[in-house]
């Protein structure tokens, strides 16, 4: 019998110090008082990923792309414990997902500027592209209502 190791890790607040989500907002739109828009609106709105789709729409129409996304991403550094812990488990053999209600983009982005990826054999996130217009939608996992 082969035994494989799993390891999850969380994202926010674990692999990384900050909130991806609050951290491009305070960033690239400091002026939006984000935690109280989402109390006002976040349920008219359907919850918090529709909220961050709603919030990179905002953002599309101030002229923010692709580029000024991944821009900001890049300031944020994996937790530096958790760079050595990463090494560790990928010394030992373990396999290592992600479980994050995060994104995909923002996940991918912060990952290849720490060169992490590779110590990672899946990510489960809610999935984000952009669109042609370079508008970044973020859509939920699975719909919570079903």
């Amino acid at each position: 019998l082969n035994i494989m190791t799993l390891v999850l890790f969380d994202f926010d607040h674990s692999l990384i110090w900050d909130n991806s989500d609050t951290y491009i907002i305070s960033k690239l739109a400091p002026d939006i008082d984000m935690m109280g828009m989402f109390k006002t609106r976040g349920t008219e709105i359907g919850g918090w990923t529709k909220f961050m789709s709603y919030l990179m729409h905002d953002l599309h129409t101030r002229g923010m792309k692709k580029k000024d996304i991944e821009a900001c991403m890049q300031g944020i550094e994996l937790a530096p414990e958790m760079k050595n812990a990463l090494h560790y488990l990928s010394e030992k053999g373990c396999h290592m997902q992600i479980v994050s209600d995060a994104n995909s983009v923002f996940i991918s982005d912060i990952l290849t500027k720490n060169d992490a990826h590779s110590f990672f054999s899946g990510i489960i996130t809610n999935p984000a592209k952009y669109d042609e217009e370079e508008r970044l939608h973020i859509l939920p996992y699975h719909n919570v209502d079903d």
